[in-house]
């Protein structure tokens, strides 16, 4: 692996460390929330953290010809211990 290839593949794993992130947050959220409303909201904010990965992975996989981000994805959502959702 070229030392840029390195350095996209870290880039990518802090961009989808972020939307696990935010899917966690939103998940845990919609957890507590009283509200209806307020939890329909939360949920629908932590599905569209998937979408925006699969953004991020076909980014990658076009600027580098890779689809190493779908493991990227199995290792981080793993690590974070939350449900699997994003088609890899």
């Amino acid at each position: 692996m070229s030392h840029i290839e390195g350095h996209m593949t870290e880039v990518i794993r802090e961009a989808i460390d972020l939307e696990i992130n935010g899917k966690r947050f939103y998940e845990r959220a919609a957890e507590v929330t009283e509200n209806e409303l307020g939890k329909h909201m939360f949920e629908r904010l932590a599905k569209a953290e998937d979408g925006h990965m699969e953004e991020v992975g076909e980014i990658f996989t076009q600027m580098t010809g890779s689809e190493e981000w779908r493991e990227i994805v199995e290792q981080e959502m793993r690590s974070a211990k939350i449900g699997k959702t994003v088609k890899v």
